[in-house]
């Protein structure tokens, strides 16, 4: 047990000292030195002059301030909520009787579609009948 606890003493040493001193020893890491930069330290106040305040031409004088809210502008009316036009009772009347008309005409079509595709498939069957015959009869 004590000779497992060397060893991995020995190998922890062996790696901490790989990181400070391997890059040293394979030159890929140089020292680096600090190198102080001289500075001269030169006095501009003498150099920099600052304007003389001009005074402003005319001030307006300032209103007193008060909040005062925008305006509001009206919104462009969308057809959905725009004013519904009175009906009277005449025309509501007139309105009923077209959607009745329109709903007649309708059913009417319906009827008149239905009694043709009947008379088709009665012809069909007739003509199916004959030929019937005319097979069976020879």
């Amino acid at each position: 047990m004590v000779t497992g606890l060397f060893k991995s003493s020995f190998l922890h040493l062996a790696i901490v000292l790989i990181f400070l001193y391997g890059a040293e020893i394979f030159k890929r890491n140089k020292r680096f030195e600090i190198v102080e930069i001289p500075l001269d330290i030169v006095e501009i106040s003498e150099k920099t002059v600052t304007k003389k305040n001009i005074p402003k031409a005319q001030q307006k004088p300032k209103k007193s301030q008060s909040y005062t809210p925008p305006e509001v502008l009206s919104r462009p009316k969308n057809p959905e909520f725009a004013k519904k036009k009175k009906v009277t009772k005449k025309e509501k009347e007139k309105e009923n009787q077209q959607e009745k008309l329109k709903e007649k005409s309708k059913a009417e079509s319906i009827l008149k579609s239905i009694e043709k595709i009947k008379s088709q498939t009665v012809k069909k069957n007739k003509e199916i009948k004959k030929e019937d015959e005319t097979t069976m009869s020879l």
